[in-house]
């Protein structure tokens, strides 16, 4: 083969730079912080010049770099005790039980997700939980119990009951309805923004992850190029 020229090699250094930046054009879908790499003359990637992190996981609802669930462990934990422990002779403990575990699942789930190795599929998990929870606190729990909240206890209601109906007050039973009604209420908007919390993590990961296989692929094009310009050099 000829051995290339001065002017030649000259030629191909100059278009570097432009095939650096067509390369990154063409990563249009990776975040900002990819298409403002910086690439050295050895090939090696680095960062831009005021040190931010490469892959940073910003959650792009909440803006923050390091989201952690350790208060939705908490919320859960008392949202399940209290219950299972309430006073109410309308609803037995059976039927509290479903409920006592469904908590104690989305405290385990979001402690899972606090932690520094979560995969993604553990913060869409979270997200789908909490959501599904939100919903039904919302708009189908809050106001049964709003509605059902009585202050007096009945007896001689039933269809077939023949005693004369007989009430006195029952503070404690309106009370504790109006408490459930509220907790619904607060813990269901609490789970609803802990869905949105999670799924922006979620994303934030994969970003992530896109964005460093794509830095990859763009470092190793790089690096072909460079040793191709090296041996070419060599030939002379």
């Amino acid at each position: 083969h000829v051995p290339a020229t001065s002017d030649q090699t000259e030629e191909m250094r100059g278009l570097t730079p432009l095939l650096s930046c067509s390369l990154v054009a063409l990563a249009g879908g990776a975040p900002a912080s990819l298409r403002s790499l910086q690439i050295h003359r050895q090939g090696s990637v680095v960062g831009p010049k005021d040190r931010t992190p490469l892959y940073s996981e910003e959650n792009s609802f909440t803006g923050s770099t390091r989201t952690t669930f350790h208060s939705v462990t908490m919320v859960s934990l008392a949202n399940a005790a209290f219950n299972i422990l309430r006073p109410d002779e309308a609803i037995v403990w059976q039927v509290r039980v479903p409920r006592f575990l469904w908590e104690l699942l989305i405290a385990l789930v979001a402690a899972l997700a606090s932690g520094p190795g979560a995969v993604p599929a553990t913060f869409v998990l979270l997200a789908f939980m909490t959501a599904s929870t939100a919903l039904v606190d919302i708009f189908l729990w809050a106001p049964i119990f709003a509605i059902t909240a009585k202050f007096e206890t009945c007896t001689g209601e039933g269809f077939f009951d023949r005693r004369p109906r007989v009430c006195v007050n029952d503070y404690a039973k309106g009370l504790g309805r109006m408490m459930v009604s509220i907790q619904c209420l607060i813990t269901g908007i609490f789970y609803l923004m802990t869905a949105i919390t999670a799924w922006g993590n979620f994303c934030a990961v994969r970003d992530k992850q896109v964005a460093k296989r794509n830095a990859e692929a763009m470092q190793h094009i790089f690096l072909s190029q460079e040793e191709a310009e090296n041996s070419l050099i060599n030939t002379r």
